[in-house]
Order: C-alpha cells, then sequence, then structure tokens
C-alpha cells in the first residue's frame, strides 16, 4: 500500500462544475456591488403648488349683499356659482377676513362697499382676489359675535 488510498468514498469525489461556476456569479456580483463606485441619488425635487395648480376654479362669487335684521344685527350673505368653498374665517382687530381658496370673484365683485349707513356696527365691505382665491374683510367698530352658516351654496355671516 505504497499509494495513499482513502476508504471514505464521498472524500474521493471532485467538487462539481456547477459549484464553481456558482461562486463565480457570486464573486463577480460582489464584486460590482462592493467595488464600482456608489452613485448618488438624484435629489427628488416636489413642486409645493403642485396640487394648487392642477386644481382649476371651479367657485366664483356672484353676489355680496348685505343687510340689516330686525334686532340691528348686520348680515352678510356671499353667494355663489358652484358649490360654495370651504372657507376660512379669522377675527380679530376690528376685521372679519373670510379666505375663499380656489375661489374667483365675478364680474363687478371687486369693490368696497360703504355700509356705515345702515346703523350697524359694521363700517365697511372690501373684497381681494389673487391667485390662490379670494377674500372678503368686513370692517367694523364695536364689540361683535361673529356667526356663520353655509346652506345653498350661500354664506351667510352675522
Amino acid at each position: 500500500m505504497a499509494e495513499r488510498y482513502i476508504f471514505n468514498k464521498s472524500l474521493n469525489r471532485r467538487v462539481p462544475r456547477w459549484y464553481w461556476l456558482a461562486f463565480a456569479v457570486a464573486a463577480i456580483f460582489s464584486f460590482t456591488v462592493f467595488v464600482s463606485p456608489v452613485k448618488a441619488q438624484e435629489p427628488l425635487l416636489v413642486d409645493p403648488d403642485a396640487k394648487r395648480n392642477a386644481s382649476t376654479v371651479t367657485t366664483t362669487v356672484t353676489n355680496i349683499d348685505f343687510t340689516q335684521a330686525a334686532n340691528n344685527t348686520a348680515v352678510t350673505l356671499v353667494s355663489f356659482e358652484g358649490q360654495a368653498p370651504k372657507f376660512q374665517l379669522i377675527e380679530s382687530q376690528g376685521k372679519v377676513s373670510v379666505t375663499l381658496p380656489n375661489t374667483k370673484l365675478g364680474e363687478d365683485q371687486l369693490v368696497e362697499l360703504n355700509v356705515a349707513d345702515f346703523g350697524t356696527l359694521v363700517s365697511t365691505i372690501e373684497t381681494f382676489e389673487d391667485k390662490d382665491g379670494a377674500r372678503i374683510e368686513v370692517n367694523y367698530s364695536g364689540p361683535v359675535t361673529v356667526q356663520n352658516m353655509v346652506k345653498d351654496g350661500i354664506i351667510r355671516m352675522a
């Protein structure tokens, strides 16, 4: 027994070729992943006005009416063509500001109404329009409590 002989038959076999092929593919893949320069990710630019620009103006102020109720209360009615928008009402420093997003003013609605002759605490009603929507400002003097209601496409502020 001059030659070395291994009695365990599983140790006499050579490793199959597909092991070497799988090892070579894994090595190449690892090399390309870890050694190649990492490309910086392009920053994703988001337009903050995209939603605003995509939405179209679907609501138009058609009429602003001022009346005096029976108990000497000032009532302002704002009528719309289309659905009444969700509005923001802010009362401070002698002024009630109603912001109407995605709304435009109708013809002859960009006005300043002097309503001091009605004998209420309200002195003027002024309208503004910009690219984001419309705004109505009601100027008053004295202590007031503002109540608002939306019904049938009309905003009622008393």
